[in-house]
């Protein structure tokens, strides 16, 4: 009886002693795996972890229209001192610098180990009047323009430029089928929509409920809190001279919420078109 209490003590104690080295090394695949997706955050190789939201919710951030100077800076700081990931959503024709800082600001995004998406070269068709008198052809030669424009950029910089990991049509574009499809099958990324917005008060009519969850300064498409795998649609403009309060969203979206990348993108998610 001796002998099995002491074997059985030692099963325990060996249980035990194992139990640490399954959490370590669960902690360091996940570290490794994280250090992959911020070296490489458009491969189509990324890795992505199968894991539950450690939150009932998790929602991904993205930005329209950049890059500005100095709002998109001024955002990055933000998401880099909240330890947050954004996908941004590019136009080509917003930054007022010059072909280097272009160039400068674009690496930074892609270092910080946010991916970037195509959003058009000039924002152009916006409307879905602008939309019914335009073409798809016009529309996606515009799609091109900004890739072989960033292309180039890159290669003039003695870099390689990593492409686009999704694409978002300007406006109104994501409910008209027409163009959507064109994204998919011609351009060939997913086309990503969105679930809720977020922008100073005032800034949109639709953007109409102020002070959003006692965020003095911040208006919401819903007064409520945004739901499991919401896409947030922001716009890096509207922080300008306004990136405390972009760091204040943040802060009170993290009390309920687990921000994460979008990419690589989510299987079945209903506002993302895939390619």
């Amino acid at each position: 009886m001796a002998t099995e209490n002491t074997n059985v003590q030692g099963s325990q104690e060996q249980s035990q002693s194992e139990a640490p080295q399954e959490s370590q090394l669960e902690s360091c695949l996940k570290e490794l795996v994280d250090l992959i997706n911020r070296t490489f955050p458009d491969s189509k190789d990324s890795v992505k972890v199968d894991e539950k939201c450690p939150t009932d919710i998790c929602v991904y951030l993205t930005f329209d229209d950049g890059p500005y100077n100095p709002a998109t800076p001024n955002v990055l700081n933000i998401l880099k001192e909240r330890g947050v990931v954004a996908t941004f959503f590019l136009n080509a024709n917003h930054w007022n610098g010059d072909a280097k800082s272009k160039y400068d600001i674009l690496k930074r995004i892609q270092n910080e180990g946010h991916p970037i998406g195509n959003h058009g070269y000039d924002h152009d068709p916006m409307t879905r009047k602008g939309y019914n008198t335009s073409k798809t052809a016009d529309v996606k030669s515009d799609f091109d323009r900004i890739t072989k424009e960033f292309q180039e950029l890159f290669t003039a910089n003695g870099d390689v430029f990593p492409g686009f990991s999704s694409a978002r049509l300007p406006g109104d574009g994501r409910y008209m089928s027409d163009y959507t499809k064109m994204i998919t099958s011609e351009v060939k990324l997913a086309h990503i929509a969105w679930d809720f917005e977020f922008a100073p008060n005032g800034v949109f009519k639709h953007v109409s409920n102020k002070n959003w969850q006692g965020v003095d300064g911040v208006a919401a498409t819903s007064p409520s809190f945004p739901k499991n795998e919401d896409i947030i649609l922001l716009h890096d403009h509207h922080w300008k001279e306004k990136a405390d309060l972009l760091g204040r969203l943040i802060d009170k979206l993290k009390e309920k919420a687990t921000i994460v990348s979008l990419i690589p993108l989510p299987s079945g998610h209903r506002q993302i078109l895939y390619a």
